[in-house]
C-alpha cells in the first residue's frame, strides 16, 4: 500500500490562447477563438483519465497534442516573411554566426596569452564578414540600379545621381 495520494487537476480556459502562443507561427489575429474553445473541450473530454501505468510526461504529450490539434483546425498559419534585406544570402549567416562566436569565445577567455591569440582570430573573422557583407551589398545595390535603368531612366538611380534624393 502507498502513502501517496491521487493528484487530480481541473483545466479551465480563462484568458485568450495568444497568450499562451507568443510566436509568429500562428496568425492569432484571424483565428477563431470560439471554435478553438470547442476544439480544446473536445479533445480533452477524449482524452484518456490518468491511471495506473501512464507517466506524467505521456499525459503532457497527449495534452500538447489536444493544444496542437485545435490550434491547426482552428488558427491559421502565418505567411512567409520576405526577407528585406535582397543581399542577405547563407554565406552572410554563416560568417556572421562564424564571427559571433569567436567573439564570445575571446570575451571569456582571460588567460592573456590564450585572449590575444583568440582575439586575433575574433578580428579575423569580424574582418571577413563585414567584407562579405559590403560586397554583397554592392551587388544587390547595382543590380538593381541596373533593373531600375532599364525600366525607367529618369527612376530612383537618376534621382539619387543628381542630388534630387
Amino acid at each position: 500500500m502507498s502513502d501517496h495520494n491521487l493528484i487530480t487537476s481541473k483545466i479551465e480556459l480563462e484568458h485568450r490562447p495568444d497568450e499562451v502562443f507568443l510566436t509568429n507561427r500562428w496568425a492569432m489575429a484571424r483565428a477563431d477563438w470560439e471554435a478553438y474553445e470547442i476544439n480544446v473541450a473536445n479533445a480533452l473530454s477524449q482524452m484518456d483519465a490518468p491511471g495506473e501505468g501512464t507517466s506524467v510526461d505521456s499525459k503532457a504529450l497527449q495534452f500538447a497534442d489536444c493544444i496542437r490539434s485545435a490550434a491547426l483546425a482552428t488558427v491559421p498559419l502565418a505567411r512567409e516573411r520576405v526577407a528585406k534585406t535582397p543581399w542577405w544570402n547563407p554565406n552572410l549567416q554563416r560568417l556572421r554566426t562564424r564571427s559571433r562566436r569567436l567573439r564570445r569565445a575571446y570575451q571569456k577567455t582571460w588567460v592573456a596569452c590564450t585572449r590575444d591569440l583568440l582575439r586575433g582570430n575574433y578580428l579575423a573573422g569580424r574582418r571577413e564578414y563585414k567584407d562579405a557583407l559590403q560586397k554583397a551589398k554592392g551587388e544587390s545595390w547595382k543590380a538593381y540600379v541596373r533593373r531600375n535603368l532599364d525600366l525607367d531612366p529618369w527612376g530612383i538611380p537618376y534621382k539619387i545621381a543628381a542630388g534630387k534624393l
